[in-house]
C-alpha cells in the first residue's frame, strides 16, 4: 500500500471515531468530505448506515464503532465527517466504502519504536490489533473481514 520513507517510517494516519481512534496508512484514505444525505439501505446489520454519494458512485458508510460496540448510542454530530478509504482486497463491485468519523484524521509518520501492542481481548472481528501509535490509544483494523463484511452484505442488501 505505502512505501516506507527512506528513514524506514510508514505514513500513516490517526482517524478518531467516537470512542476509539483508527491508525491507517495514509495512502488508504481517498478524502475526507462532509457527509452527503445517506440513502438507506434494508438490511440487519446496524453498522451499515447505507450509501452514500461520491464521485459519482454510491459507497457503503461503515460506522466502525457499531460494528465493533453495537451498544454504542448513535447520535450524529453537527458537523459529521466521513473518510472515504480505498478497499484493498480486490473484492469484486468494492473499489471504495466510506467510514463514519468524529474529526479530521492527523498524519504522522510510524516506526517500529512508534508503536506498542497492546494486550487484551480483541474488541471484534474487525481489530487485527490493539496498539498505543505515538502515545495514541488506536486499533488497527483487519481490512480483509472489513472488506469481505461489507461486500457480503451489500450483495444481500
Amino acid at each position: 500500500m505505502e512505501a516506507l520513507s527512506t528513514d524506514g517510517r510508514l505514513a500513516a494516519l490517526i482517524v478518531p471515531l467516537r470512542q476509539m481512534n483508527l491508525v491507517v496508512p495514509q495512502s488508504l484514505m481517498a478524502e475526507v468530505v462532509m457527509v452527503p444525505e445517506v440513502e438507506e439501505v434494508v438490511t440487519t446489520e446496524p453498522w451499515l448506515r447505507g450509501l452514500i454519494e461520491w464521485r459519482g458512485a454510491m459507497l457503503p458508510l461503515v460506522a466502525l464503532e457499531s460494528f465493533c460496540l453495537p451498544l454504542v448510542e448513535d447520535r450524529p454530530s453537527r458537523a459529521r465527517r466521513v473518510a472515504v478509504f480505498h478497499a484493498v482486497c480486490g473484492l469484486q463491485g468494492l473499489s471504495h466504502y466510506a467510514v463514519d468519523i468524529q474529526a479530521i484524521p492527523h498524519p504522522l509518520r510510524l516506526g517500529p519504536a512508534d508503536l506498542r501492542e497492546l494486550t487484551g481481548e480483541r474488541r471484534c472481528a474487525i481489530v487485527a490489533q490493539e496498539v498505543q501509535a505515538a502515545g495514541v490509544k488506536a486499533m488497527i483494523p483487519d481490512l480483509d473481514v472489513l472488506e469481505q463484511r461489507i461486500a457480503q452484505v451489500m450483495q444481500n442488501a
